[in-house]
């Protein structure tokens, strides 16, 4: 054998691996006899091929096609899967688009009972199609139902749990709750007593200026007269219960110091709370620590969101043209496949 033949033979080799090799990493087995379906859709979320084809979480086949139907009255966007020629898909499965949070998206192949004969579909045939956003592919209705379900029975019992510390006097919130209510209490109390003191001197100031008044119109003939109602006005003012005035007095004030003890205790604390709230403040004005850096230092934050825009065109870039990061590709070949395929970037991301 001549060393062109055997180069030649070589040569037909590697192409023949080479292809191969590039439907392998596609998903398609050139070695295996497939099968192939279609189904259209009105958005597919920029679903590419390649992309696998499941039942029940089992990779079953992939996406080997994505065109545009145009003799449609409704334009559609057709999608071709192809499928082990093993497994078997009733006429009446449905092809379902789904996402994960992160933006991967599947075509999964869902039905109840399994086809017997004529009740399968043949290769060719097209498939009942459903377009699922995110929520809907990570739970099904009855699912969210359960969950919010849960969620609600979980708030109630933190409410409750919330009440029962309020209204317990020996727990830490409970005993604020109850210092605080008597504090009010206090205070009110505290108002309605000095109210009712400025009544009260609110009378003797209207007593005093009658006098003033019957003093001014004295007349020296009515000297006796006026000796008579002074003895009559003091007997009066005997009387009068001087000491419980003065007892209530003094349990007012006694009251008023105990809420301002207990008001200025609440406003230490709250001073405290305050101040280290400055502290931090404080650190972050400086540039100390990760937050203060991000705050205060621009570049930082420049090169945080330069770096985080090219990790996201790099992505779009593998996700539209992924046979540019194929290995033992040459300039050449890269810059005719961005001419052929350029990059389109969502917007917000140019």
């Amino acid at each position: 054998m001549s060393r062109e033949t055997r180069i030649g033979i070589l040569t037909v080799i590697a192409i023949a691996v080479s292809i191969w090799g590039y439907k392998f990493i596609k998903g398609q087995n050139l070695l295996s006899a497939q099968q192939f379906f279609y189904a259209e859709y009105d958005d597919i979320g920029q679903m590419l091929p390649s992309s696998p084809v499941t039942f029940r979480g089992y990779q079953i086949g992939t996406v080997t096609d994505i065109f545009e139907k145009v003799d449609a009255p409704q334009q559609k966007i057709v999608v071709e899967i192809e499928v082990k020629h093993t497994f078997k898909v009733p006429k009446n499965a449905v092809a379902e688009i789904r996402q994960t949070v992160m933006g991967d998206k599947s075509v999964a192949i869902v039905f109840k009972d399994p086809c017997v004969d004529n009740t399968c579909a043949k290769s060719g045939d097209y498939l009942t199609s459903i377009y699922k956003s995110i929520p809907n592919s990570i739970m099904t209705p009855d699912e969210m139902d359960a969950y919010m379900d849960k969620v609600s029975v979980g708030l109630q019992s933190v409410t409750k749990d919330l009440d029962k510390m309020m209204n317990d006097p020996n727990n830490a919130i409970g005993k604020s709750m109850t210092d605080l209510q008597a504090t009010m209490s206090n205070l009110r109390t505290m108002s309605n007593l000095v109210n009712k003191e400025l009544r009260r001197n609110g009378k003797i100031n209207d007593i005093l200026e009658d006098v003033n008044g019957v003093t001014s119109s004295i007349n020296p003939n009515d000297i006796k007269s006026i000796i008579g109602n002074a003895n009559t006005a003091s007997n009066k003012l005997n009387n009068v219960d001087l000491k419980g005035i003065s007892d209530s007095t003094t349990k007012t004030l006694a009251d008023a110091q105990t809420a301002i003890k207990e008001l200025t205790a609440t406003m230490k604390n709250a001073q405290g709370t305050i101040d280290n709230l400055n502290k931090v403040l404080d650190k972050i004005n400086k540039g100390e620590g990760s937050l203060g850096k991000l705050a205060n230092d621009d570049k930082l934050y420049e090169e945080i969101k330069d770096a985080a825009n090219k990790a996201n065109i790099l992505m779009f870039d593998i996700q539209q043209r992924p046979n540019r990061y194929i290995p033992f590709k040459s300039s050449r070949k890269v810059k005719k496949i961005d001419k052929k395929n350029p990059l389109v970037l969502p917007e917000g991301n140019n």
